[in-house]
Order: C-alpha cells, then structure tokens, then sequence
C-alpha cells in the first residue's frame, strides 16, 4: 500500500480543514474580541481533536487488517466454541468487532457448563481435580474446597445469549465425601430453565450422587426437546435413576456411566433406541437390557473383572442390530463373542483392551466363508482394526492395540486376508514387515499422509523392494483428514515397483481425496485400470 498521498488529495483535504476551522473561529460567542493567543490555544484544540479522530480510525482501519477479517464469521464461532463459559466471556470483551461477533452467535452461548464447586471464587479445571471425592484441595493450587460458590451467576447472564438455539446443558456435582451440595442453586437453575426447557437437547448429568439429579428432574418435570441423557455417578445408585414424576417424551440415546440400578425399567424412557452402558455384572445388565427393548445400537463398556456368559443377555441382545464390546480382555473375549456375536446382526464390534489376543483367532474363525480385511494406522503404536464382512455383507469389527500388529498376523496366517489397509506413517521396518506377512491378499489400501511424508517415503523406497512379494491384484490409495493429496505417474511406479507387485497390476483406486495426476508419464504398462472416486 502506498505511503503517498496526491496533490489533489492533499489540496482538498487542506481547503476542508481550513474551511472547518474557519467556521469554528467564526462561530465563537467572542469572536470580535478575539486575539493572536485565543486564536492559538483555539487552533491547538481542533488540532487536539482532529489527532484524536486520525487515531480512532488508525486503530479501526488496523482492526480491519488483523486476521480476524481473513476468516468467515463461522470459523471463528468454532474455534471459540473449544474454549470454557469463562474464556468465551472474555473474547467477548477483546475488541468491538469480537464482542459484536460473538454477541451474535448464539450457538457459542448453548453450550452450558453448570459446576456447583470451586477453589474459593475462582473455577479450577486442573487435571488433579477431576476425582474429587478423594481430594479435599487442588494440588496445583492454595485454596481450600470450598461448596456453595458456583458459576450459577455466570450460567443465568450468558441464557439469553443463545436466543432460539438449541441448549446443552452439563451438569457438575461433585464434592468430597459427606459434603452436601447447595441444591437451592441447582433449583434456581432449573426454574431458569424452565422457559427455555424446549430448546434443552443434550443433557449430560456428572455428580456424586443420584439426589440432586432426581431433584433437578422434578423441578423440571418435562424435557420435551430432550433427545441425549448421559447420566454419570460415582457411588452406587440404591433407588432408580430417573424420577416418577420426570417426562422423556423425545428421548433417543442414553449413556449410563457407574454403577447402574437393576430396577432402572420402572422409569426407563420408551422412545430410547441408543444405548451405552457400563457392564459390571450379568444380573445388572440383565436388568439394563430388559429396560430397553426396542435398541437398534448398544455400546457396552466392560467393567467387570470377570465376565460369565449369560444366556439372558444372549436373548435380550438378539434382535439389536449394531453392537459395541469395548474394553474386552483375554479372560472374558469368549464369553463376549457368546453373548453378542449373532451371525445374523449386521454389525458387530469387539475393541480389545491392550495386550488381548486371545480372541482374535475365535473372532476370526467363528464363522466359514467370511472376508476379513485389517488395518493399522498412524504408528506401532495405533490401533489395529480387524474386519470380517459375509457373503451378506455383514460386518463384524474387531480393535486391538496396535504393539499387538504381529500377534494379529501370526493368528490370522492360515487364513487369507481379503484387504490390508497400511498407513505410510507407520514405521519403515514395521511396515515392510507387515506385509511380508501378509498372506494372499486381494487388495492393498495404502493411507496417503502429507505430501512431505509422502516425499520422504517415495526417497526411502526408491532403490529398495520388499523381500517377498505381496500377492494382491488391486491397489487403493487414501488420504488422512486434511488437504488433498496428489499422486503422480512417478510416484505411482516408484510404490508398485517397491511392493514388487505383479504387473500389470489389474486395478488401482484413488480414493476422494487422492487426485492422480498421469500427464507425467505412461502407466499402461504396469497397470491395467485406473479409477479415480469422485469428489
């Protein structure tokens, strides 16, 4: 931007100060009495105030040019929509532009974070403090517990804010053991809300213990807009979760964290049809499961040091079509695939904890005639994913660590892997290593990073080859989150000639994401068809 202004600028610009000071001169009440030092201390003062105006609007026109203004309004509401309550407050008092931009997003105040504890006045979200039953202070910090100073005031002056759009509503009670909660503000809150209830979508409930959930639902009463309930307890729940008296007309997915009441039927809302709950024992997810039976997802996070097949569970969880194991260890995997793997689901996902392998050869051989496919991303240390998909096209997934990559190829060995998908990010040897070891695959899905990781890897396997030959006939290529990559003829030969693959290959697939560009050279030699997916 130049730094210059005209002579025609600068000569209208003079004729208009001049103008203007002219007519202020004329305009003072003392004009005929006036002198060479009024006229000054006169001049000093509209000079005073024309700096101050060329300085507002330095500062406005500097505005303009911050970053702010280099990316939509929208980009902005979701990079502030990461930050606490408190820190959304204060980018609201950052700038004029900021504060109005904010002030207008009503999606940025509709996400509610209600604590009814604190380290004196000021909010405390050190990581020590998360268990707060067993801690009496913050060990990153001086000030004592202290009950009873919430953010309610906060919580009541951003409700407005969200105007019309929908609410979520979290809901923090945690306290030291024999500390009673303030439950007057937890009313006053729910009477706040009590207008608003038909905005309230999302309500995720973390407390202690169950009474200030059953006295903020009767306050309340009726959620009709309510379509997610994630209730979390820490001590044991001895009467039912949910209050007589409360109405879940819209309710759709529930998410039962703790130790969860087997009487939880009687108040079990009808219309929920996901599901996710944490197994502690056969008798009480006997009881969970006969609460809902109308669920089409269920996730069941095992809890339990030792799991017995239950053939309860196997009958109440036959008729829901996509279910999650996760946290399965060696000691309970067949126990789990009795209970949940039904050949006639349509999906079905086991996630191993860390260090299981016992179940991955049962998983893999419970039924004849599958294909199975495997993938390992980002690292050894990422997860292996394991799926077998029938003739019907139904799928059952398996997930384990990913340090346990070897065990699942050593199990896997005599049986033929439909498809690898292998991430390039992943260790030079490991990689190498892995698909030595793959057997008779029909498809490779290699995972594209960065063009720079892709640079780096083209370099490395340049002048080098596998030791063995895979034996695909079909090469995929995919791309991680983010911008798009481009392959070249070059780099597409370099890859095929490393993997040593039999050629001409009969199919390459780019995937969305992947854009091949062929104008470099001649590929028909070493590939018989390209196909790239459409955007």
């Amino acid at each position: 931007m130049s730094t210059q202004i005209s002579s025609d600028v600068a000569h209208e610009l003079a004729h208009t100060v001049q103008l203007a000071f002219r007519k202020i001169v004329m305009s003072a009440p003392d004009v005929t009495k006036s002198n060479v030092g009024s006229l000054t201390k006169l001049y000093e003062a509209v000079l005073g105030s024309v700096r101050d105006a060329l300085v507002s609007e330095l500062r406005d026109q500097s505005n303009r040019l911050f970053p702010r203004y280099r990316l939509p309004d929208e980009l902005w509401c979701m990079i502030w929509r990461q930050l606490s309550l408190d820190g959304r407050i204060h980018v609201s008092h950052v700038c004029h532009d900021w504060r109005t931009l904010a002030l207008s997003s009503p999606a940025l105040w509709s996400d509610l974070h209600f604590v009814t504890s604190r380290h004196d006045q000021d909010y405390c979200d050190c990581h020590d403090c998360e268990d707060f039953r067993h801690h009496t202070e913050c060990t990153n910090c001086d000030n004592e517990w202290s009950s009873g100073s919430s953010n309610l005031r906060t919580i009541l002056e951003v409700l407005p804010r969200s105007l019309a759009h929908p609410l979520s509503l979290t809901i923090c009670v945690q306290l030291p053991e024999g500390s009673e909660p303030d439950r007057s503000e937890l009313n006053t809150l729910a009477r706040a809300l009590r207008t608003q209830i038909n905005r309230l979508r999302t309500l995720h409930c973390d407390i202690s213990f169950e009474e200030p959930l059953a006295d903020f639902m009767s306050h309340v009463k009726v959620f009709p807009a309510l379509t997610s309930l994630t209730c979390e307890i820490s001590s044991a729940v001895e009467d039912g979760l949910l209050p007589e008296d409360s109405s879940f007309p819209s309710l759709q997915t529930m998410d039962l964290r703790g130790d969860i009441p087997m009487n939880i039927g009687i108040r079990a809302p009808p219309t929920v049809r996901n599901l996710a709950c944490d197994y502690t024992s056969s008798l009480q997810f006997t009881g969970v499961l006969s609460a809902f039976p109308h669920l089409s997802t269920l996730h069941v996070r095992m809890r339990s040091l030792s799991t017995e097949f239950s053939a309860d569970i196997r009958g109440l969880a036959k008729t829901i079509a996509c279910v999650t194991v996760s946290d399965v260890f060696v000691h309970d995997a067949q126990a789990v695939l009795d209970m949940f793997d039904e050949p006639t689901r349509p999906n079905f996902t086991l996630c191993c904890a860390e260090g299981t392998r016992g179940a991955l050869l049962a998983f893999a051989t419970l039924h004849e005639g599958v294909h199975l496919s495997c993938e390992i991303h980002e690292g050894h240390e990422g997860p292996v994913r394991l799926i077998a998909t029938d003739a019907h096209q139904r799928m059952r997934t398996l997930y384990c660590h990913g340090r346990d990559g070897r065990n699942v190829w050593d199990h896997l060995f005599p049986t033929s892997l439909h498809s690898v998908t292998l991430d390039l990010r992943l260790p030079y040897v490991t990689l190498a290593d892995f698909l030595t070891r793959t057997p008779d695959t029909r498809e490779l899905v290699l995972v594209l990073p960065g063009p720079n990781d892709i640079a780096a890897f083209v370099t490395r396997v340049t002048n080098d080859s596998l030791q063995s030959t895979p034996a695909f006939d079909a090469l995929r290529f995919k791309s991680s989150p983010g911008p798009r990559v481009v392959v070249s003829a070059e780099i597409l030969t370099t890859i095929l000639c490393w993997l040593q693959a039999p050629l001409p290959l009969r199919t390459v697939v780019f995937d969305c994401g992947v854009i091949y560009d062929g104008a470099a050279g001649d590929t028909s030699d070493v590939v018989g068809e390209i196909v790239t997916v459409p955007s």
